[in-house]
């Protein structure tokens, strides 16, 4: 049967600090970042920045262990991660599948949600994900709608197998969604009730990613709805947001969501991109394409405050950053770090990897303090006071006064928000 349990200990408005137990018994704390694995970095990289970073929780997928992990790295790497006692989510690979599709080549990779299974249970991981169909672009409502319900029908396969065979287990559902459209959110949501005999107590909202992308026609307000919609309609359930990485997490938690995953750390590290607590992709030198690295006086866009880039860099403590670190540093201890931290070098990459994944994790453990504390207001406008993403807020906090009749008629465009 679908076995887990999901305890609220601090409800603070929409935002909950809770506790997840999966089927296996083994226990999480919420918020949740589950670190996805990287397809071309080694094993005892990928290892030794989890370790390093002392990450709670990671992502495979079944379409990776089936189609492309050849020579089985990815599930000696899981092995590991697994006798860490780390949490282990298994996307499906439906948007891997979803783009052969689009390529014309998804005859040559079959995934059915048998096999996914399959493969979750083979590997054992702590929740698995079940094969969904998101939503290309440009699809046109009625093949949303389609795609919806395959991915219900794709959940009733699952359910019955998962009972047939008497195991214990732990899927997430997934409904997709876009724009302000409430009604295909409540049609996914029904639909997932009718098959679990009430509202779901995990479920995974899916296709928020092309909202997040979308900065013109309202996107990100579009995205903020979606989640702030979600938990108003499953105010007691553990909601999962898809490949919400970086800046916009602090966003979608402020909306409620309890989960997330993300690969953006393997990107910006092998970029060369370093992380700061609130601060967007920073390089450590000025480089030709002119994007924004370390300075000293970088003025906030929404206080009178300066921040010098540079010393809060010098200041971390990760396990990375350590040795860098004296009680006093000077230029020439700075000029060290912007040396050995830069370039395209596997000792390079890893540090940056140890730091960027080391603050991703300090900043989730920050925000569940934050919801405990009933903080968590001012801890996103602290961290977003020099981000465009800050004008979100009282967007979001507007919505969250709304009540789900005032949401279902609500429309992102309204010049009220």
């Amino acid at each position: 049967m679908n076995d887990f349990r999901y305890k609220i200990l601090k409800n603070s408005g929409i935002n909950h600090y809770g506790k997840l137990t999966f089927h296996n018994n083994k226990e999480i704390e919420t918020p949740v970042r589950w670190f996805g694995l990287s397809l071309i970095e080694s094993k005892e990289f990928q290892l030794e920045i989890f370790k390093k970073a002392k990450i709670e929780a990671f992502l495979s997928n079944a379409f990776d262990l089936y189609y492309t992990d050849k020579k089985e790295k990815r599930k000696s790497l899981i092995t590991d991660l697994q006798e860490l006692k780390l949490c282990h989510k298994m996307d499906s690979g439906g948007f891997q599948l979803m783009k052969a599709g689009i390529k014309g080549t998804s005859n040559k990779f079959p995934l059915t949600p048998e096999m996914v299974l399959e493969k979750q249970l083979e590997i054992g991981c702590e929740c698995g994900v079940q094969l969904d169909f998101p939503f290309g672009p440009k699809l046109t409502k009625i093949k949303k709608k389609k795609r919806l319900d395959q991915t219900i029908r794709n959940l009733e396969i699952v359910m019955k197998l998962i009972n047939r065979n008497g195991v214990d287990f732990t899927i997430l559902p997934v409904i997709h969604t876009v724009s302000d459209d409430h009604d295909l959110l409540n049609y996914g949501l029904e639909k997932i009730e009718g098959l679990l005999g009430g509202p779901p107590g995990l479920v995974g909202i899916g296709s928020l990613v092309p909202l997040v992308k979308s900065m013109e026609k309202n996107g990100i307000k579009s995205f903020l709805y979606a989640l702030i919609s979600l938990r108003k309609t499953l105010p007691d359930s553990c909601i999962h947001a898809f490949g919400i990485g970086g800046t916009m997490a602090y966003l979608a938690v402020l909306s409620g969501i309890d989960s997330y995953d993300s690969n953006g750390w393997i990107q910006k590290t092998a970029y060369g991109v370093i992380q700061l607590p609130g601060t967007s992709d920073r390089y450590l030198k000025k480089e030709n394409h002119n994007r924004s690295y370390l300075i000293k006086e970088r003025k906030l866009k929404h206080s009178k405050k300066v921040i010098n880039e540079i010393a809060m860099f010098m200041n971390c403590s990760c396990e990375a950053c350590h040795p860098y670190n004296p009680e006093s540093w000077k230029e020439k201890d700075w000029k060290l770090k912007q040396q050995d931290f830069t370039g395209r070098s596997q000792e390079a990459k890893l540090l940056r990897g140890i730091h960027n994944v080391s603050l991703y994790q300090d900043e989730l453990l920050k925000i569940r303090e934050a919801i405990k504390n009933e903080q968590l207001v001012e801890f996103i406008k602290s961290r977003l006071e020099n981000s465009i993403f800050y004008k979100y807020i009282s967007f979001v906090e507007k919505l969250k006064e709304e009540n789900i009749e005032n949401l279902r008629k609500f429309k992102v465009s309204s010049r009220n928000y």
